[in-house]
């Protein structure tokens, strides 16, 4: 049975449900490109659902026309098609079935938008992935903290997860614990 706030795709190997959906207003400047795609950003979108049974997080920088950038974010990772698909569904969702449309009247000039735009995309990012968690990962334990979602950063030559994309319990063995007071 689909649900009013659930939209399903079923495809080749895609099954997508869109439960929760916000959708950021930022006005479009300047003309519309005579030749090639229109990148005036006209709706940021934070979506929340599931693709296979698998949670996920996605930011949709919808431009004006049907070529959504999507970034998203799961314990899982997804493949291109899934993302497009999420795009694509966020831009075509009906206003009605919208959770909340955001308006920003402060983007009152295209570098100003432009900043917007960056804004939300770095809120939605730290909404759906949380906080960085530095983990303590001994070398012969790397497999299974790699299979429990830690990832390795070799800039830092640390380990780490983030908050909101990982199990705090699957992860608890390596998470440092903080001196207890004297």
């Amino acid at each position: 049975m689909q649900t009013d706030r659930a939209h399903r795709i079923a495809g080749l190997r895609n099954k997508i449900e869109i439960e929760h959906c916000v959708r950021h207003s930022v006005p479009l400047f300047g003309e519309e490109p005579a030749y090639g795609p229109d990148t005036r950003t006209h709706a940021v979108y934070y979506v929340r659902g599931t693709s296979h049974g698998d949670p996920f997080g996605a930011v949709v920088v919808a431009p004006g026309n049907l070529d959504p950038r999507v970034e998203m974010y799961g314990r899982e990772k997804f493949e291109r098609q899934e993302a497009s698909a999420v795009g694509l569904l966020a831009m075509v969702m009906r206003r009605e079935l919208l959770d909340e449309t955001v308006e920003h009247p402060e983007a009152v000039d295209e570098s100003a938008a432009a900043s917007l735009v960056t804004r939300l995309r770095q809120e939605g990012r730290n909404m759906f992935c949380g906080e960085r968690v530095v983990l303590d990962v001994p070398f012969a334990d790397r497999d299974r903290a790699k299979a429990a979602g830690a990832k390795w950063d070799p800039a830092e030559r640390t380990w780490h997860a983030m908050s909101g994309l990982s199990d705090p319990e699957t992860l608890a063995e390596w998470t440092p614990q903080a001196p207890s007071p004297a």
